[in-house]
């Protein structure tokens, strides 16, 4: 697999960029779907020659995410869907809905690592729908732009 400190992820959702995987010794906790605790710990599966892969991450099926969206009523309220299953999977999940393939990250200290690894020229998600609404009304991006 080569080494996983120069292999990079790419994560393709609706932000397509190219992240460095995760620095060597930090470790991940995750709530699989049996409830019980797992350590990701990425030092010694690197060691081991076993280092985790964006396929490895719990998450739910995708019969289970459209249940929780038109059965339960999370449709309208993602937010409350996101913790409910942060709750489930632990600070790192992933989410599959059709062409979509999304890396969730719940805890300050993850997201503080892939802010950290976004180098000094972060590129953010192409959102040219609502860069198409500013233009038109002469109105500034702001941060999600």
């Amino acid at each position: 697999m080569g080494s996983s400190t120069t292999r990079a992820l790419r994560l393709q959702a609706l932000c397509p960029r190219t992240l460095p995987a995760a620095r060597p010794g930090v470790e991940l906790r995750s709530r699989g779907s049996s409830g019980l605790d797992q350590t990701l710990n990425l030092q010694a599966d690197i060691e081991a020659g076993k280092t985790k892969s964006i396929d490895d991450l719990p998450g739910p099926s995708l019969a289970t995410t459209l249940y929780w969206l038109f059965i339960k009523g999370y449709a309208d309220k993602s937010h409350l869907l996101q913790d409910v299953q942060k709750n489930l999977f632990g600070p790192i999940w992933r989410s599959r809905f059709g062409p979509f393939d999304i890396v969730n990250v719940a805890s300050p200290e993850l997201i503080e690592e892939v802010i950290r690894q976004e180098g000094k020229f972060p590129v953010r998600c192409d959102l040219p729908h609502w860069k198409e609404y500013r233009d038109l009304r002469g109105q500034a991006y702001g941060l999600h732009v």
